[in-house]
């Protein structure tokens, strides 16, 4: 197969808990050829479709893809442990943005992000502000393709103790059956989430599109 012929996706924040599920689909599917983890620092995974673009990194010397087709955005913090409002923003909007901008010089077509449920510049709440700016500021961007995934709280193995959001994750669970219309809010499994990233990104749709929490299960066909 030549270059040209191979489908060359990349992911930024593989170490997160959906970053790492969707890597892990991306290097065990056969969608893509060539998988390419974004970040600063060696993840130690090996695998004959993985390479790494350590862009954030302190040593400048490293490899970079010549292009891509797909990129996958699973970028993001808390404000606790990002230790700062600026410091929050600089990762939850800044670095997405950064990291859409060189996928366009690679080439790349399609950007599928993963916002938040509640997403709005104009929220009160400054987490849901930054999330809906970064969705407005990519949309100046030049993709054919471009999407928003809007989870609810997350669910899955995390290796960093959050308490708070152990606790709301309990609360979600207990009172999703009981309240009529709750499913909206119903927390969103990581892995389902991965595939449903995945298949999106196999299909044609009207960009930019925006998928809710409650429709993930549908594009992950889990439903």
């Amino acid at each position: 197969m030549s270059s040209l012929d191979k489908k060359i996706a990349a992911i930024a924040g593989a170490t997160g808990l959906v970053g790492k599920a969707l890597q892990q689909k991306l290097l065990n599917g056969s969608e893509f050829d060539e998988v390419w983890s974004i970040g600063r620092r060696s993840s130690g995974i090996f695998h004959p479709k993985l390479k790494e673009w350590l862009i954030w990194a302190e040593d400048e010397s490293f490899e970079e893809p010549d292009r891509l087709d797909t990129l996958f955005c699973c970028l993001g913090t808390t404000l606790k442990k990002a230790g700062s409002k600026s410091e929050f923003f600089r990762v939850d909007h800044d670095l997405v943005l950064e990291f859409a901008k060189l996928g366009l010089k690679k080439g790349a077509d399609s950007y599928i992000l993963i916002s938040s449920k509640g997403a709005d510049s104009d929220s009160l709440f400054f987490y849901n502000r930054v999330k809906g700016k970064v969705e407005s500021d990519l949309k100046l961007l030049k993709y054919k393709r471009l999407a928003y995934f809007r989870p609810s709280i997350l669910a899955g193995p995390r290796h960093e103790n959050r308490f708070g959001e152990k606790l709301g994750l309990a609360l979600m669970r207990m009172l999703t059956p009981l309240i009529p219309g709750s499913d909206r809010f119903k927390p969103t499994d990581s892995e389902i989430l991965a595939k449903a990233m995945l298949n999106l990104s196999q299909t044609d749709f009207e960009s930019p599109k925006v998928i809710e929490s409650i429709d993930i299960p549908r594009i992950a066909d889990v439903e």
